[in-house]
């Protein structure tokens, strides 16, 4: 029998099984977890009800549900009601993330996840990061073409609010440390920004459903 430290055994042989857990069980299960992950994201896109508003979450800090919804309640009147229902409802979709913790499997997967999540949610338009998050997605080529510049949403001066630039030099995220909401219901908001999709990038897009971003956005930064 080969030992763990010499020879490694022929591959599926009677050997080679403990020898691959050992070596290779974090690696088989950072895989299985991304691959969960990835599946149960797209699983719950296409399997989700539509509302006037979606606002996209993804940091590693967690919300509660109670501070989610009192939040979205808040943002209520900023709204107009985009699907004709008689009502405006707004949803607030939180996607954890490892803030590169953890395996390089399990990092990758949490990017695939947010990249899911903005382009296969055509009806999603608000996205707050946490700034690490804020500044790796700025930092990609082409970022124009995926988000709005904030001198085209933002209805204050650009000048008092803290911003991340991308290659570009334009400003595409605000810095929500100051929203009296986020406040009021005791979510730590120093390192949350907040970023408009861009409508070209969504084939099927609503401009209803963006306006009501927009809107919602210059609220929560305030």
């Amino acid at each position: 029998m080969a030992e763990f430290y010499g020879e490694k055994p022929k591959r599926f042989s009677r050997e080679w099984w403990p020898y691959f857990w050992l070596y290779y069980k974090w690696h088989t299960i950072g895989i299985a977890v991304a691959l969960l992950i990835i599946t149960t994201t797209v699983v719950d896109i296409i399997n989700r009800e539509r509302y006037d508003l979606e606002i996209v979450y993804l940091g590693s800090q967690h919300i509660s549900e109670e501070s989610l919804d009192n939040v979205t309640h808040s943002l209520t009147d900023a709204i107009s009601d985009a699907d004709g229902n008689g009502e405006r409802e707004i949803i607030a979709i939180q996607l954890n993330v490892a803030d590169g913790q953890g395996s390089i499997e399990l990092t990758s997967a949490y990017r695939q996840k947010r990249d899911l999540e903005l382009s296969t949610n055509k009806y999603a338009y608000m996205y707050i990061y946490t700034k690490p998050e804020a500044e790796s997605i700025l930092s990609l080529n082409g970022i124009d073409s995926l988000y709005q510049s904030a001198e085209k949403w933002y209805n204050g001066d650009l000048s008092e609010v803290e911003t991340v630039c991308a290659n570009d030099g334009k400003p595409y995220a605000i810095s929500l440390k100051n929203s009296s909401i986020l406040k009021e219901n005791d979510i730590d908001s120093e390192n949350l920004f907040v970023m408009i999709k861009n409508d070209e990038y969504c084939k099927e897009k609503s401009e209803i459903a963006l306006n009501n971003a927009v809107s919602a956005a210059n609220k929560l930064v305030k």
